[in-house]
């Protein structure tokens, strides 16, 4: 079962499969999302989730 993600109230809404992360899945579905993982910025890939919508 996919699920439908949406990071902020007014942003894009994408699907995520159970087997990826929020990061992988909004990159596999062509969203720009900040992140600095494993460049010693922590903390840079917090942002604000809206809603999972179960599909």
């Amino acid at each position: 079962m996919s699920h439908k993600i949406q990071i902020a109230p007014d942003g894009p809404i994408f699907e995520a499969r159970p087997d990826e992360t929020i990061l992988q899945a909004a990159r596999r579905n062509g969203q720009i999302l900040p992140y600095e993982c494993g460049w010693g910025v922590a903390g840079h890939a917090k942002w604000g989730l809206s809603k999972v919508l179960s599909t």
